[in-house]
């Protein structure tokens, strides 16, 4: 394997020491970043969803208190009562109080009450506040009177007006005597206003919220055409969502709708069992993430960049002293192992050199060995001669001893 040099080592090291946090920090933003903007931004459509559906339940519940009242209303249950126990022809005077009443209501409740009507417990209209505009038409087989008629407390629904052509919403309550069912009570009001208030709203340049009822039947939607028109259990892609909404839940999902991927955050509107929807194309809703994902690989690049300007450059910088000092030391150590094998052989020949000394010296102390061998001999041959001289002179002092004291005798005698 090919050695690599100096500066190929501090380009890479320093590299890596400033790639790999810059790195893992970046890694982590953008996971982190993009979660809890994903989040965000489901979380604010949900909120959206909420918000709409409360509004929804406010118009349908103030419509309904409006036309409970109006069921309970003494000349409205006086006429159906009448009409139940002889008819139509026989409770002129009752119907006539009743269709002056409404009409007189019409101008205090507004143009959005397009029609008030009386129902008879055989299904047919006999009262109204338009002339009599509506007097005589059958609807038994609506599905917002059967079921007031099977016992539900109100039914609401929305059709398209034939005379105007227009949304409307039907509000039918039931009237009731002595707790049996005699009657009812409708109006048609009209969703113009309040269609054109939920349809308006736009989130984004994709999004938008739409109303479904408790079959899937598209009620508001800002194409018109998918109006009354469209239920959403049959859209292949769709009918996942579709089932939470049809099942009162609250909550985010994706789906397909005409081969684009969207997200989308539902409420339920619990009175009439409706469901709001805020849906947006899944590229615009996560675009944020997206943005803040391009910012952070945009910046990583950046500084990486700069890492491999800043490293090559110390890389450089460094390097070439390096590589000098390097040089340097590299030649000084040549010199010094000339030197030292010069060294070596010089000592090599002192070697030879000191052999043949230390074999003369050993010589000369061989020889210095004998000499003083025999210098030892003489010298315990004088010990011995002094001891004996000493010896003498002892005797001799006694000798001269003996004589002093012979002398003293002779002296003496």
């Amino acid at each position: 394997m090919k050695k690599r040099g100096l500066t190929f080592r501090l380009i890479v090291g320093g590299l890596l020491l400033v790639l790999a946090p810059l790195s893992i920090v970046g890694y982590m933003t953008v996971s982190r970043v993009s979660a809890v903007l994903s989040d965000m931004a489901l979380e604010s459509k949900l909120n959206l969803s909420r918000s709409i559906a409360d509004m929804t339940r406010l118009f349908l519940t103030e419509e309904m208190k409006l036309v409970a009242g109006l069921a309970r209303d003494d000349t409205t249950v006086t006429a159906v009562a009448a009409v139940a126990d002889a008819g139509a022809g026989g409770a002129a005077a009752a119907v006539a109080a009743l269709s002056e009443n409404l009409a007189g209501l019409t101008g205090a409740l507004g143009p959005q009450y397009e029609t008030l009507y009386a129902i008879s417990a055989d299904g047919r209209i006999f009262a109204d506040n338009a002339d009599g505009v509506a007097v005589g038409i059958d609807i038994s087989g609506r599905e917002y009177f059967q079921k007031v008629r099977a016992g539900a407390e109100t039914a609401v629904t929305v059709v398209r007006s034939k005379a105007t052509d227009r949304l409307v919403l039907i509000v039918c309550r039931p009237v009731l005597r002595a707790g049996r069912f005699i009657g009812a009570f409708g109006a048609a009001i009209s969703m113009d206003d309040f269609i054109r208030a939920v349809v308006d709203i736009r989130v984004g340049q994709t999004g938008y919220p739409f109303i479904v009822d408790g079959q899937g039947l598209v009620l508001a939607h800002p194409k018109k055409e998918f109006v009354l028109s469209m239920n959403l259990a049959g859209e292949a892609g769709m009918r996942d969502i579709t089932r939470g909404m049809l099942a009162g839940e609250k909550g985010v999902a994706p789906y397909v709708f005409e081969g684009i991927e969207k997200i989308a955050a539902y409420a339920p509107v619990p009175v009439t069992g409706w469901s709001v929807c805020v849906t947006q194309n899944a590229d615009e809703a996560m675009i944020q993430a997206r943005r803040v994902r391009r910012f952070v690989l945009l910046a990583v690049g950046v500084f990486t960049a700069l890492a491999v300007i800043g490293v090559l450059l110390f890389a450089r910088r460094v390097g070439a002293p390096l590589r000098r000092v390097m040089g340097g030391m590299r030649e000084g150590a040549h010199q010094v192992a000339a030197a030292t094998a010069q060294i070596s052989a010089a000592s090599q020949g002192l070697s030879d050199s000191s052999g043949r000394g230390a074999l003369s010296i050993r010589r000369i102390a061989d020889t210095l060995d004998g000499v003083v061998e025999t210098t030892g001999v003489n010298a315990r041959h004088a010990r011995d001669a002094e001891d004996m001289v000493r010896s003498a002179a002892a005797a001799v002092r006694e000798a001269f001893g003996a004589l002093d004291q012979l002398d003293s005798a002779m002296g003496q005698i």
